[in-house]
């Protein structure tokens, strides 16, 4: 595909994608100030804070997979300009969205503490 065919629609993406980024970013960004806090106080805590965020990430991402399964309804509502619809999605996405984070923390509540006993970590 020639350059430009695509040139269009590099800024048009690049508008939609500049929130998604600046996201992934501060998520980034948060787990590196993490590191560089904690590892000032030992080994064993900076161990203990990498480990947490590997956990937290997983999580994060099957969260985030499950409430992008929304989008195409959306987008194809939107396509349609069926507004009751795109209400339906928005209540629901809400809906769906909320019960998965506190089912995903329950999970969290119930795992973490024996994968927590499960590890051993010497100084």
């Amino acid at each position: 595909m020639p350059l430009t065919a695509v040139r269009p629609h590099i800024k048009p993406m690049l508008l939609l994608a500049y929130p998604v980024i600046l996201s992934q970013l501060g998520h980034v960004l948060v787990n590196v100030v993490d590191s560089v806090v904690v590892g000032q106080t030992g080994k064993v805590a900076l161990a203990a804070v990498s480990l947490s965020v590997s956990v937290s990430t997983v999580v994060m991402v099957l969260g985030l997979g499950l409430s992008m399964g929304i989008t195409p309804l959306v987008a194809a509502a939107d396509g349609k300009r069926d507004m009751p619809l795109l209400g339906r999605l928005l209540v629901n996405g809400v809906l769906l969205s909320t019960l998965a984070g506190v089912g995903l923390a329950g999970l969290g509540l119930i795992i973490a503490p024996s994968s927590a006993t499960s590890i051993s970590l010497r100084k």
